[in-house]
């Protein structure tokens, strides 16, 4: 028995966060108990099998806050009712809903929560379109990932709850009612005017985010935001940014990160259109929090990882900016984020330029 826990903490020393899990999975299954292992840089003397329950529930905590975020940005809430043709009758059902161009993130859902995963017609439109994948979750499977997820929502929440109500009732005149109060609830309730900016320019900083809170916002950064960069006189700095047409994630957001907000008028050109608020985060704020953010990303992970980079070739002030190994060490420095700025570029490119050949689609 000391020669297996010797050797699980001599390899648990070396290996990764996902190898350190198959060692000690494989030390349950040997019915060995690891009393020292070396994890995160810290000596912890634990049970092995109460490591990994705690392990599974707080990586489950994170991946429902993820889900919570990228719904509150890009899903849509459904109750309905139908018309059965087969059986002559009247339903109803819930639904949720999330259409994007990247389909690992949707088979992420589809892996936690279950659902189905389809291929959209709309790039049939325009050649130059990604293809686009609609993942689906019905019935008691949208009840129970509500379920879990609801405690993370935000601007959502609401819609959610709603959803759960109509679940719930066998009556059919309040699932009427359920159906119209969440279309008011799409349409009218909560949607940004222009004498909200001075309402959240008030608001400041305060809010300590935990983990859960740096996991909702990657789900919702994957979903609605944008990493990238701004350069002006020869200065480079880091970007992310959001836009929404309601409020509350708006509050939630900068009561947490701060950032700055710009109020974009969209109605003006087009009725249809609803107005939002384009919120920013640049430079020492955003690399303050950046790389809390990065490990809970899917979608957006690689960009992420390029724009720490970029920061990071940063130089600090002072030295002898007038020598000739300064000025060779600052061009060189300068054709590395040169790259890496092209890179980023290149990652936020809408349109087939910055995917896979169409034939590669459904690998």
């Amino acid at each position: 028995m000391r020669g297996i826990t010797f050797w699980a903490y001599k390899r648990a020393h070396f290996c990764s966060e996902k190898k350190l899990i198959i060692l000690v999975r494989y030390v349950i299954h040997c019915n060995v108990k690891i009393y020292i292992i070396y994890f995160d840089k810290l000596l912890l003397g634990i049970n092995s099998i109460s490591f990994l329950k705690n392990y599974s529930n707080m990586k489950k905590k994170y991946n429902f806050a993820y889900t919570a975020g990228y719904f509150d940005g890009d899903a849509c809430f459904e109750c309905s009712k139908g018309f059965d043709k087969r059986d002559n009758r009247f339903y109803y059902r819930i639904r949720i809903r999330v259409v994007s161009t990247n389909k690992k993130i949707l088979v992420f859902f589809q892996e936690i929560f279950g659902g189905n995963i389809n291929l959209t017609k709309g790039h049939y439109r325009n050649q130059k379109w990604k293809y686009q994948y609609c993942y689906s979750i019905c019935g008691i499977k949208a009840f129970n990932l509500i379920e879990k997820i609801i405690p993370y929502l935000v601007e959502k929440k609401e819609e959610a709850k709603i959803l759960f109500s109509f679940f719930q009732t066998n009556d059919n005149n309040k699932k009427n009612l359920l159906i119209e109060k969440l279309k008011n609830l799409k349409k009218f309730e909560n949607l940004i005017k222009i004498e909200h900016k001075k309402k959240l320019q008030t608001i400041k900083n305060t809010i300590q985010s935990t983990k859960e809170n740096f996991a909702y916002f990657a789900g919702l950064i994957d979903a609605e935001g944008c990493f990238k960069t701004s350069t002006y006189k020869g200065s480079t700095k880091i970007l992310l940014c959001c836009n929404n047409s309601k409020i509350l994630i708006f509050k939630w957001i900068i009561s947490r990160f701060g950032g700055n907000i710009y109020f974009v008028n969209r109605s003006k050109a087009n009725n249809k259109h609803r107005d939002q608020f384009y919120w920013y985060l640049s430079s020492k704020s955003l690399f303050s929090i950046i790389n809390n953010i990065y490990p809970f990303l899917q979608y957006k992970k690689t960009v992420c990882k390029k724009l720490i980079q970029i920061h990071n070739l940063n130089f600090s002030v002072g030295g002898d900016r007038q020598s000739k190994s300064f000025t060779k060490k600052f061009y060189q420095v300068q054709n590395k984020k040169l790259k890496l700025i092209e890179q980023v570029h290149h990652l936020n490119l809408k349109g087939i330029t910055s995917e896979l050949p169409r034939n590669n689609i459904f690998s």
